[in-house]
């Protein structure tokens, strides 16, 4: 072959391998979409008939492909031709294995069964309104911590005391205040419980919120009048809180509002035989304080906070073991006047059975509550200082012969210096 006829051979191979990739290119991408189709359809409940959006169309081990029914029910997945064994799946639902042959697009419904799931018999108790008419009880009022969580808030900071003063027979002392009148009584002529230690002063920021942190309430009761013996008295009511107990999973729960914040750890351990809660909350204008430009603003400090402690031990199925702590204080000063006070409170209980028909109490509580007032002029000094400190022991006795018979007797004793 001469040397022109080879170059014009040579140039020709080449002219044509462009358009000998394109050819194969353009081939291989018509096989492609030849032998890939779509499979549409929707999920539904194959006992109600309705749609189950969210359910998985799955196509195991074969390049991962899956996808999600919208929120119609409908969904739409692109499969090689051929068959293949789908796994459609919803949470609450039995999985489903089938069989699908692809030769062209289909459009098809898949049924899910809701899966059963058989448990012991639960029984629920409730009292209906008619029944409050027919106790012996009266001028009770009994508030659970789900109800005191719903009720309209200030500033975003559930108030147990808000709640109270909504109740009937019950007045505000003053707009805004924590303080309430109880049938024509004053403020200082209510008993205020928490867990059996008597608290002198509820009130942060001089009477706009009560010290009682929402998270660690779990009941509330109102005595309103007939205040039980066991108590002691007071000229107006008793409020008796009851802390809340720690639940048996772990969690952590806070809040952030316009006046404090707050967080809460509760949890359980060995099987939740002992179980725990600790609850802080504080307030935060004083950290923003510094920032203004006046002088007596900035040195300025108003702060509150609360803690509270919770324990429950059951030792045995005759004996619980009850511990419960709080700590709370208000510091507020300016120029040269200060003011600080507070509660702290500690309660350890004990709950024996000493037979199926007669219960054992035992109730150990102190209290301190402290008030320190400081001020000076260029002419004198002045501090003020008082404070009050608080010990008592209660024992109480249940026996209950039958289902309509109680009879309760104890012993009470108060000690304050």
């Amino acid at each position: 072959m001469c040397k022109g006829s080879m170059r014009r051979y040579i140039i020709t191979l080449l002219a044509g391998i462009p358009l000998l990739m394109g050819f194969l290119i353009m081939t291989s991408a018509g096989l492609k979409a030849q032998t890939n189709y779509a499979l549409s359809g929707k999920v539904m409940d194959a006992v109600s008939g309705e749609v189950l959006p969210g359910a998985v169309i799955r196509l195991p081990g074969e390049g991962g492909l899956w996808t999600l029914t919208d929120t119609r029910g409908h969904f739409l997945i692109k499969l090689p031709q051929g068959n293949h064994g789908l796994e459609v799946s919803y949470i609450g639902y039995k999985t489903q294995l089938t069989e699908v042959a692809i030769d062209s697009d289909k459009d098809t419904v898949f049924t899910l069964m809701p899966m059963s799931y058989y448990i012991q018999g639960v029984t629920v108790f409730a009292d209906s309104p008619a029944k409050r008419l027919s106790r012996a009880e009266m001028s009770i009022e009994r508030i659970d911590a789900e109800v005191i969580q719903r009720v309209p808030t200030l500033f975003g900071e559930v108030d147990l005391l808000k709640v109270v003063q909504m109740l009937p027979g019950v007045q505000a002392a003053s707009e805004g205040s924590s303080g309430f009148h109880v049938r024509g009584g004053s403020p200082d002529q209510n008993m205020i419980l928490f867990d059996n230690a008597t608290l002198y002063n509820v009130s942060h920021m001089l009477g706009f919120f009560s010290i009682f942190n929402s998270d660690a309430v779990k009941t509330m009761t109102l005595y309103k009048g007939d205040i039980p013996a066991r108590f002691g008295g007071r000229l107006s009511s008793l409020l008796e809180v009851i802390p809340a107990d720690g639940a048996g999973r772990f969690s952590v729960d806070g809040g952030l509002g316009l006046i404090s914040s707050r967080l809460t750890v509760q949890g359980g351990i060995a099987d939740d035989r002992l179980t725990y809660l600790a609850a802080g909350r504080r307030t935060y204008a004083d950290l923003f304080l510094p920032l203004a430009k006046k002088e007596i603003i900035k040195n300025t400090t108003i702060n509150f906070y609360d803690l509270n402690a919770r324990m429950k031990w059951k030792v045995n199925d005759n004996n619980y073991l009850y511990m419960s702590l709080y700590n709370g204080r208000d510091r507020f000063r300016i120029s040269e006047m200060g003011l600080k006070f507070g509660n702290a409170a500690a309660a350890v209980n004990w709950n024996h059975a000493i037979s199926d028909h007669l219960f054992m109490r035992i109730f150990t509580t102190y209290t301190n509550y402290d008030y320190d007032f400081k001020g000076s002029t260029s002419e004198m000094e002045l501090e003020w200082i008082s404070r009050i400190q608080d010990a008592g022991l209660r024992v109480d006795f249940s026996y209950i012969p039958n289902q309509k018979n109680v009879f309760e007797f104890g012993y009470t004793s108060n000690f304050q210096w």
